[in-house]
C-alpha cells in the first residue's frame, strides 16, 4: 500500500487488524492490532509502519488500515471488491469519481 492506493490527504492511514497468511484463514484468525502501530510515512508504492518493540507483527503478514477520508481513497480504485466476514470476495462495487 502507498501514496497509489490509498489517501494521505487530511492524515495517514491507520492500522486496524492484522492476519499471518495461511491456508484456512477465517474471521477468528484476524487480530486487532494494538497500541503503538503506526504509519510514519508513504512512499509511491510503500507504506513505512512503525511498529513497538513486542510487537506480533511479522515480515508478511497482512494488515488492514483504516483511511481518514474514503472519497480521495475511492477515487484511486475504479472497482472495490466487496468481502464477506470471511475476507472472501463475493462482489465488485464500480466506483464514480
Amino acid at each position: 500500500m502507498g501514496k497509489r492506493d490509498v489517501s494521505y490527504d487530511v492524515d495517514l492511514p491507520v492500522p486496524l487488524r492484522w492476519v499471518r497468511p495461511r491456508a484456512g484463514i477465517a474471521a477468528a484468525d484476524i487480530r486487532e492490532v494494538g497500541p503503538g502501530h503506526r504509519v510514519v510515512e508513504l512512499n509511491d508504492q510503500h507504506c513505512h509502519l512503525k511498529l513497538p518493540a513486542e510487537s506480533p507483527l511479522a515480515v508478511g503478514d497482512m494488515v488492514a488500515f483504516g483511511v481518514s477520508h474514503p472519497c480521495t481513497t475511492f477515487d484511486k480504485w475504479q472497482v472495490i471488491p466487496l468481502v464477506d466476514d470471511d475476507y472472501t470476495v463475493v462482489s465488485a462495487i464500480k466506483t464514480f469519481f
